[in-house]
């Protein structure tokens, strides 16, 4: 490649992700078509589709906020995280983090609606695995239960909550009112089974206890702190988060 070509391309690019367009300079337009058009179509089009691309995955967040706001959001995320990838798959992974940085309304809970909304996509992308059986459990020695880990599913997503995010989430999905902000300490993980997506709200003592798990913690350490209460409460929960495939293996 010769070094005025390279060095076109690299303004071509830089002129269509800036902020403010450049007055075109040795760039080629014609009667038909002037280079300040054809230059103003490409700068559209690159914002446009990447509005697009974080309204379909934002799409709770878009709503709550409303479409200008939104649109607002969008733009000066797109200014701030151009993308790096040959696909936009993963475009919106730093979308939640980079708006905790922004000064909006209602931040905290926007905040946590973008992660969850943001778990909804890995978790629709990542691989399924075979899940953990009775027969898995029925092996484990009494004296061995202590030891062991449990290997969570590649598709299981889990997010510990300040707010009501899940019912937030389900409020928009179902076209319902949504909740108020009230501060809730709770949890929602998401598994994705051959059927779809699925969602289910956790308490605070589920949410830290399938963390710990998740973080490879053995058994003992999980529950050694739990109360007596605490405990039942996540055997119940076990027996449901292994019909529901949370985990794939022993560890």
């Amino acid at each position: 490649m010769s070094t005025i070509l390279a060095q076109r391309q690299r303004w071509l690019y830089e002129a269509i992700v800036a902020d403010r367009a450049p007055t075109p300079q040795g760039v080629l337009g014609g009667a038909a078509v002037p280079a300040e058009l054809g230059l103003a179509v490409y700068r559209h089009a690159y914002r446009a589709r990447l509005r697009d691309c974080l309204e379909d995955d934002f799409t709770a967040v878009a709503h709550v906020v409303g479409a200008t706001a939104f649109a607002r959001l969008a733009d000066a995320f797109i200014t701030a995280h151009p993308p790096g990838d040959a696909t936009l798959n993963a475009y919106g992974r730093f979308f939640a983090p980079w708006l905790e940085s922004t000064r909006i309304a209602g931040r905290a809970r926007l905040v946590e609606l973008a992660r969850l909304e943001w778990a909804l996509v890995e978790a629709l992308h990542a691989p399924l695995a075979p899940a953990l059986d009775d027969a898995d459990l029925k092996g484990v020695a009494p004296d061995a239960w202590g030891g062991i880990r449990l290997r969570v599913a590649p598709a299981l997503r889990l997010l510990p909550c300040r707010y009501a995010t899940n019912a937030l989430y389900e409020a928009f999905r179902r076209k319902r009112p949504l909740p108020g902000a009230q501060r809730l300490s709770n949890g929602v993980v998401i598994i994705r089974q051959r059927e779809g997506l699925q969602r289910f709200a956790l308490d605070a003592v589920e949410t830290r206890v399938l963390g710990r798990l998740a973080a490879n913690a053995t058994l003992a350490e999980t529950l050694g702190d739990l109360s007596a209460a605490h405990t039942l409460i996540i055997q119940q929960a076990f027996t449901r988060w292994v019909a529901q495939g949370f985990f794939t293996a022993l560890g």
